[in-house]
């Protein structure tokens, strides 16, 4: 719900397809995808401070992005039963995000496969979830939607959690001259960070037990910025573990690995966006 595009919204999905568990290069191959460029098109700044501006952008006027995220499942040689079955296995998440400002936003989530249709909002602190596809809404406690999280220290934030950003020169993303800055993610940091997100959200027991034996072990991002210091795509990789243990002692020397891929583009920067409260 937040405009942590870079890191903290494939995170969170990550964790979603972790909680299902415990019940969970810049070749252009399609639209919205990178391909190279001769010439530089994002200001000359220094790597971070340029994705900084990028994310600052996407924190302080309205736009769309439309991101997919594919989670592969692989399993211990020791996994037995039901979590076996996952091993091979993979699940793909859509989500169609609209902002009208950091205080007022609304993400619709899909699962390829399933009816699942979840519609979250977030207007003015207060966070209305649906989950049959934006019929009938329910409140979620107010830790859910700290006004704090969705500011420009969310960049900042997301740059604690960066080991090292570098500019891989210019490319080209749908007709639009752009930088491609690389960000290869530490994995401490970032274990720590999808911790401190989901365990501030009020959630229930399972996922609490999901984050504290979600393990992520490594990740990059590549964000493609146009000469306005405005995100036009990304993509990446995380790759974690989950020891399934600590979900149930019967579980005792099984685990999950994780690999989601990730891709995202933004549009309609600054464009005339309304998002409304729904009904209760």
């Amino acid at each position: 719900m937040s405009h942590r595009a870079f890191a903290l919204t494939p995170l969170a999905a990550l964790a979603l397809a972790a909680c299902g568990t415990g019940a969970v290069s810049t070749g252009s191959t399609g639209a919205g995808r990178p391909t190279p460029a001769s010439s530089p098109a994002a200001p000359q700044l220094a790597p971070k401070d340029a994705v900084l501006l990028a994310v600052h952008h996407a924190s302080s006027t309205s736009f769309r992005a439309d991101m997919s995220l594919t989670v592969s499942f692989s399993t211990s040689p020791t996994a037995t039963g039901n979590v076996a079955a996952l091993n091979g296995q993979s699940m793909t998440m859509h989500m169609q995000l609209t902002a009208e400002s950091p205080q007022r936003n609304q993400v619709d989530v899909t699962v390829d496969g399933t009816t699942a249709h979840i519609v979250a909002v977030l207007y003015d602190g207060r966070l209305y979830v649906s989950s049959d596809g934006g019929q009938t809404f329910r409140t979620v406690s107010q830790a859910t939607a700290q006004p704090g999280t969705y500011g420009e220290e969310t960049a900042l934030n997301y740059l604690q959690d960066v080991a090292t950003v570098t500019d891989q020169g210019a490319a080209e993303v749908d007709g639009v001259s752009v930088e491609d800055y690389h960000a290869d993610l530490d994995p401490a940091k970032l274990t720590a960070a999808v911790r401190g997100v989901l365990s501030s959200s009020g959630a229930g027991t399972l996922v609490n037990k999901v984050l504290q034996s979600l393990q992520l072990t490594d990740g990059h991002v590549d964000a493609f910025v146009d000469s306005a210091g405005r995100v036009i795509s990304e993509n990446g990789t995380i790759d974690a573990t989950m020891s399934l243990g600590a979900l149930n002692a019967s579980l005792n020397g099984q685990s999950v690995g994780f690999n989601e891929g990730f891709t995202g583009d933004f549009h309609d920067y600054g464009a005339a966006i309304t998002i409304t409260p729904p009904h209760v």
